[in-house]
């Protein structure tokens, strides 16, 4: 099968999924993206450490890669990746977790809710970090030239979050690109 073959089925099979299935060259890779998705592409925030996503995903034996992650704020922010095996990290309050293929995700207070995810920082840890400038967006290629990678396995959950340096109210937002290889 040619490569635009290929590219044209895995589209088809994005947008009924949600979820990039590309099978080119050493074994099968799946690719993904969660962002931001409401009108806006905007979250309204206020306080330190609130999280935007948190993610993880359901097959024993694979490992998730972080392609790129990049976020966005109309003010300075501060914008962090935590990593934990405490799923209690995260309390869903009136929020659910969301399925996409082998990814379950929540976005903060999308839908709207009276009470929206809250994460406890004392049960993670900082594996990225970045200054962001008002108005400007900050990316990351989670895929570093010495060959490390940020990888999350089925026992690991990725909070994201992002405050204001005083932690007032700021509107921010962010994409998190990943592939899945079996």
């Amino acid at each position: 099968m040619s490569i635009f073959k290929h590219v044209k089925n895995a589209i088809l099979s994005f947008r009924q999924t949600g979820e990039l299935n590309v099978a080119l060259g050493k074994g099968n890779k799946k690719h993904g993206s969660i962002s931001i998705d409401n009108e806006k592409g905007l979250i309204s925030i206020n306080g330190y450490n609130q999280p935007l996503l948190a993610v993880k995903h359901n097959i024993i034996n694979e490992a998730l890669t972080a392609l790129r992650i990049t976020s966005y704020a109309d003010k300075e922010a501060f914008f962090r990746l935590w990593v934990t095996t405490d799923i209690a990290a995260i309390s869903q309050n009136d929020q659910q977790w969301i399925s996409i293929g082998d990814i379950d995700y929540i976005k903060y207070n999308i839908p709207s809710v009276a009470n929206p995810m809250t994460f406890d920082t004392s049960k993670a840890s900082v594996v990225f970090g970045a200054m962001i400038s008002p108005g400007c967006s900050v990316s990351c290629d989670a895929q570093f030239k010495n060959g490390v990678e940020i990888e999350q396995d089925d026992n690991t959950l990725f909070v994201f979050t992002l405050h204001r340096d005083n932690g007032a109210i700021i509107n921010g937002g962010m994409t998190y690109e990943y592939a899945i290889t079996n």
